[in-house]
């Protein structure tokens, strides 16, 4: 379960799937929550890191800095 500090409401999965990626090819699978009072959003991704050099749909991925 997922709580929005700020709200204190449970949060919503809104994406599954969602790939964040570091560089070229360090990436992390995950899933996106949303709080549906405030509208923020958060990624809870794997632990293990994957490595790919695919490119995945843009409203999969976030292209980390």
């Amino acid at each position: 379960m997922q709580i929005c500090a700020k709200c204190k409401k449970e949060m919503t999965c809104v994406k599954t799937g969602v790939v964040c990626k570091w560089g070229a090819n360090h990436c992390y699978a995950g899933d996106m929550f949303e709080c549906m009072e405030c509208g923020i959003k958060t990624i809870n991704t794997n632990n293990e890191p994957f490595w790919s050099s695919n490119t995945t749909s843009n409203d999969l991925l976030i292209q980390m800095n």
